[in-house]
């Protein structure tokens, strides 16, 4: 793979990749969005973190508080308006359900964040928002640590600061 490949939108990201992404996982799988939802709705991606979750790799998943104001704003922002709330709701509700007892940590934020990322030990995709463009819209790079040090390095720091500050959800969904 060449050390950045880009996606026009994150639809044109194959299912393929994604799941080769995090079945490739060792030791550590982030996920950082607002809602997350296209990965709770593909039943062999939710299969792939559950397992690779089940065999001792960390899985972290920081998603937008929904009560919080920095959603609402993303919401307005990426002209997808309130329904944003009702989505990260349920993309929160299905991963409480995964990570209940599994070792998926979930944990909501109130940040405003310009990327999505979702990481898989040195791999890394980031889905850039653009103002006015829903997030499944906007192009999608991933990168390889190993040959990109400096941006993996920058977006996994963003990550950890938004992880270090959010609240960690507790109780599986009902």
């Amino acid at each position: 793979m060449p050390a950045t490949t880009a996606y026009p939108h994150r639809g044109a990201v194959p299912t393929a990749a994604w799941l080769q992404l995090f079945r490739s996982a060792r030791a550590e799988i982030d996920l950082l969005a607002y809602g997350c939802l296209f990965i709770v709705d593909e039943p062999e991606i939710r299969l792939a973190l559950v397992e690779r979750a089940e065999a001792g790799v960390t899985v972290r998943v920081a998603l937008g508080d929904p009560s919080g104001h920095r959603l609402r704003e993303r919401g307005d922002d990426g002209w997808v308006g309130p329904e944003i709330e009702t989505r990260v709701r349920s993309a929160l509700a299905t991963f409480k359900t995964l990570g209940h007892g599994r070792g998926i940590e979930v944990r909501t934020h109130n940040t405003t964040h310009y990327n999505s990322i979702y990481r898989a030990d040195s791999d890394i995709m980031v889905n850039m928002h653009v103002f006015g463009v829903p997030a499944a819209s906007a192009p999608v790079l991933r990168l390889q640590a190993d040959r990109d040090p400096e941006a993996a390095s920058a977006y996994q720091a963003s990550f950890e600061r938004i992880w270090g500050a959010a609240t960690r959800v507790t109780q599986p969904a009902e």
